[in-house]
């Protein structure tokens, strides 16, 4: 990757250009980034990325039954269509080892749109903490429905 440098400094400074022109991109540089060593492949990333935006709510109460989620690279209904079923996890960091790890997770389902910008709504085995708003949570893409 070629680093640029940073906007403070001038353009064409002598001191800051040098720099960043002597950096060179290199296949194996490529290679390593990518898995392509001898015997290795490219990891695969079975879920996709999801912010929990807060619970179901009207004008004097909220549901925390079911909770929002914005989907990253879904922008309307019907593309969220795709996702309904699908699990989600929310993965947190307890204090204390139970089962031999310190991670947690509250496992759920998306049910259905919210809007028309792409946000779904999911329900949890227990519902989600309030200190959950603004983290991101993985929605797995399984199970496949035809």
């Amino acid at each position: 990757m070629i680093r640029r440098p940073p906007r403070s400094t001038p353009l064409y400074s002598s001191a800051a250009s040098d720099v960043y022109k002597r950096q060179v991109s290199t296949q194996s540089t490529w290679d390593y980034i990518m898995g392509k060593e001898i015997g290795k492949k490219a990891p695969i990333r079975l879920w996709v990325k999801a912010k929990f935006m807060g619970f179901r709510r009207g004008k004097h109460e909220q549901h925390e039954r079911q909770s929002l989620l914005k989907l990253e690279g879904v922008n309307d209904s019907r593309a969220a269509t795709y996702y309904f079923g699908k699990r989600v996890v929310y993965i947190y960091r307890a204090k204390s080892l139970k089962k031999n790890t310190k991670y947690r997770t509250i496992w759920g389902k998306i049910i259905r749109a919210h809007g028309n910008n792409g946000t779904v709504r999911a329900i949890f085995r227990k519902n989600l903490p309030a200190q959950a708003m603004g983290a991101t949570l993985r929605v797995m893409l399984y199970p496949q429905h035809n």
